[in-house]
């Protein structure tokens, strides 16, 4: 109920940033994205608008990605390609530049060894799409990672190479990238498509399908409690089976209980503050009639 009202109200940067980093301290970060791509997906009524917008649900997701710009070295390689591409000659090419650094951009944007919320983020995008809207999971998705993740860090990159080129190579650079990522009806059925472009374009699908296949393995319920019992009459066995099992499901218990522990006894800090405040300032306005008043009733 609470992010469907920050999404609703378009919850301010700060929010949506207290609110992860508040999940990501108690180790619930996961938890957290996942229900904001469920309901994200749910009150989709059009594929092509799923993490798109700038409202709550897209910016808690965002920040989560975000936290993967350390480990994928985009900015690196732009500074590379700058510099390339300033200093060629006459072999190779400005082209051959473009493309090289691009087939390099695609590998660091989906790498097939992520890390845990950047696969989690893409492969249950592509699992609650596939469900949604069969047969556009994985356009979706790699559009969601080519307009929102890569291409902005692209045209937005600014370092001592701005000079009047900058723009142009960089513009140059997101249009090959696009081809990887987005490639048009005929590209995908391999006509007149360059050899790099369309390797790049088999990796991203692939990896993608991948990091889904991981995310629902994942999400397979388990059942810790008479997981491998079959037969009533191996008294024995069964015994020694229940044994394990439960000592597996303490020990889970146990995790659990340290991580509620753990939110329990959490200091108070800005981000509480800040959740806290923005509460307030929901109960203000539903008290008073105000705004969107109205389209919520909050029980304090």
């Amino acid at each position: 109920i609470f992010l469907r009202i920050m999404d609703q109200r378009s919850a301010e940067d700060s929010v949506c940033r207290s609110l992860s980093e508040l999940f990501l301290r108690a180790g619930k970060l996961k938890n957290l994205l996942r229900l904001c791509l469920e309901l994200e997906v749910r009150k989709s009524h059009s594929a092509a608008v799923i993490l798109r917008g700038n409202n709550a649900l897209s910016k808690i997701v965002m920040l989560a990605m975000d936290k993967e710009r350390g480990s994928m070295h985009i900015e690196r390689l732009l500074s590379e390609y700058l510099t390339t591409i300033s200093q060629q000659d006459a072999e190779p090419t400005s082209e051959e530049i473009t493309l090289s650094y691009a087939q390099k951009l695609c590998n660091v944007a989906i790498p097939e060894c992520p890390t845990p919320y950047y696969e989690q983020v893409i492969g249950l995008l592509v699992t609650l799409v596939s469900k949604k809207f069969p047969g556009k999971e994985t356009r979706i998705t790699t559009g969601f990672l080519f307009l929102r993740v890569v291409c902005p860090r692209i045209l937005s990159y600014r370092d001592h190479h701005n000079s009047k080129n900058t723009k142009k190579h960089l513009l140059s650079l997101s249009k090959v990238v696009k081809q990887m990522f987005l490639p048009a009806t005929k590209d995908r059925l391999g006509a007149d498509v360059n050899p790099i472009i369309h390797r790049s374009q088999d990796y991203v699908q692939r990896t993608i399908e991948l990091m889904a296949s991981n995310e629902s393995k994942e999400m397979q319920p388990t059942n810790y409690i008479n997981r491998n019992r079959i037969h009533d009459d191996d008294d024995d066995d069964d015994d020694d089976d229940d044994d394990e099992n439960l000592n597996h499901y303490d020990t889970k218990q146990q995790s659990t209980n340290n991580i509620h522990s753990a939110l329990h006894e959490m200091e108070w800090n800005g981000d509480m503050e800040n959740i806290a405040s923005y509460l307030d300032r929901i109960q203000t306005s539903s008290s008073s009639g105000s705004g969107k008043a109205g389209i919520f009733s909050l029980k304090w």
